[in-house]
């Protein structure tokens, strides 16, 4: 029963660890795909007179931290790497000998 409740822990902890990650890759493609919708309005506005409205009062894009994401956050698949590398995704490819989580024993 202890090594139940200490795995549930590892897992809590493994799973507030994957939440800030998310978080904060979802952070980074909003940022990219409002300079990319913004640019993309742009480029259509005034062309037959029309306006695609980019939004009123929106403040500006930080284009560095743009050019961050493309080289940096889009080039890698940071979520996948973290996924493969948790308890959860070794559960599933029975990679573990007595596993708690599916009971699977290799």
């Amino acid at each position: 029963m202890e090594a139940a409740k200490a795995e549930a822990v590892k897992l809590l902890v493994r799973a507030s660890q994957l939440q800030r990650i998310v978080t904060g890759a979802a952070a980074g493609y909003r940022l990219f795909f409002s300079w990319l919708l913004r640019n993309i309005q742009r480029l259509g506005d005034g062309a037959d007179g029309s306006r695609l409205g980019v939004e009123e009062g929106a403040g500006p894009i930080d284009a560095p931290a743009v050019a961050h994401f493309v080289t940096g956050q889009l080039m890698v698949d940071v979520l996948g790497r973290e996924l493969q590398a948790s308890p959860v995704a070794r559960c599933f490819e029975h990679e573990t000998r007595g596993c708690v989580l599916c009971g699977a024993v290799r």
